[in-house]
């Protein structure tokens, strides 16, 4: 789930391939959240998960460059 979070991606767009619920990934995004790996906006009843520059560096894919 981490490494599908290259590009902002919603819950239930990062459930659907992992094959596990939207409850289920919402889970996963908390603990990479408080891990501070990953951030979250909602926009109305969709909640927006991204890489934060250390998740970035982690994944070490490149897109930190890119952004800048």
């Amino acid at each position: 789930m981490f490494q599908a979070l290259t590009e902002p991606r919603t819950t239930g767009e990062l459930a659907q391939p992992a094959g596990i619920s939207g409850p289920g990934a919402s889970q996963h995004t908390a603990v990479l959240r408080k891990a501070g790996l990953i951030t979250t906006r909602r926009e109305r009843n969709m909640a927006w998960h991204e890489l934060t520059p250390l998740g970035r560096a982690m994944l070490g894919d490149g897109s930190q460059a890119r952004r800048r």
